[in-house]
């Protein structure tokens, strides 16, 4: 999913990673539980904070500070 500048990608390991889709540089990425069998959910609200759900875990990112390095 591309948000604003970034493309999102994300998987039920856990693995949370922004992209910028012109160069394929690394914005940047962080990992939280997950494994095969995990649901996965992520959403960017209108407040600027990143949802992801992934297993038991709902975290929180505010996606411009998440995107720091991309800036």
């Amino acid at each position: 999913v591309i948000y604003g500048n970034a493309l999102l990608l994300t998987t039920s390991h856990g693995d949370i990673i922004a992209v910028q889709p012109e160069s394929g540089g690394i914005c940047n990425r962080t990992r939280i539980y997950g494994d095969n069998l995990s649901r996965m959910w992520h959403a960017l609200g209108a407040d600027g904070v990143l949802r992801v759900h992934v297993a038991d875990q709902v975290i929180g990112l505010d996606w411009d500070d998440f995107l720091l390095a991309c800036a």
